[in-house]
């Protein structure tokens, strides 16, 4: 992200996904002029570990889930892994790789993005990261007059069938954020140690104006 934002600026950052805060906190290293981060995450017993491992003023937790629209969702979680809460049932194939067979539940609040950050970062640029665990379409759909607005997304697609009811995510993601002139740049790491083929990968998009910036010519 430091080749297309300079970190020397102010910058923004909405987190929806958060789970224990890893990202925000990372993100604040990384752009110590950061203004503000907002934190989503429905699971209410991450709000403490959020506050605890990020330590920031600047930080403000959301305990609500993101969504296409407001209501209430009932999100399931395997014991002692919340990274891999999500309002859709995994297939066999993903929960035999994860090594999953119960999950605990916990009925949480859904509202929309573009409800609740109507007026986020008016005067500086931010950085929208979206992790889910498929439910990714549905906020993106709930959020785009937000996410127009948004210099760079970070969104986590799936390329092969891990749930039961959404199909991969990937292209729709590509369609959505192509509405919003986001365009996909960098496509993560995560599982290259099992496979070069990808299950699920964290995609990077920037808006048409940073593209050229893939040439490292951020410092000019």
């Amino acid at each position: 992200m430091l080749c297309f934002l300079d970190n020397r600026n102010p910058v923004n950052l909405i987190d929806v996904g958060a789970n224990i805060g890893e990202f925000t906190q990372d993100f604040l290293l990384f752009f110590p002029k950061a203004i503000e981060a907002i934190c989503f995450e429905p699971l209410s017993q991450l709000a403490s570990d959020i506050a605890r491992n990020t330590n920031d003023e600047r930080v403000k937790i959301v305990s609500a889930a993101l969504g296409s629209s407001k209501q209430k969702a009932v999100l399931k979680f395997p014991y002692g892994i919340t990274s891999q809460a999500s309002f859709h049932s995994y297939t066999a194939e993903a929960n035999a790789f994860y090594g999953v067979t119960d999950r605990l539940s916990e009925e949480v609040d859904v509202m929309t993005l573009d409800e609740f950050c109507a007026t986020f970062s008016a005067s500086h640029p931010f950085i929208l990261k979206i992790d889910t665990q498929g439910h990714e379409i549905d906020v993106l759909r709930g959020g785009k007059d937000t996410i127009r607005r948004a210099s760079i997304a970070i969104v986590e697609c799936s390329f092969a069938p891990e749930y039961d009811t959404p199909p991969p995510s990937f292209s729709e993601v590509c369609k959505l954020l192509y509405e919003a002139d986001l365009h996909p740049v960098v496509f993560q790491g995560y599982n290259k140690h099992i496979s070069t083929y990808a299950f699920e990968r964290d995609v990077i998009f920037v808006k048409s104006n940073l593209l050229g910036k893939i040439y490292y010519q951020n410092y000019r």
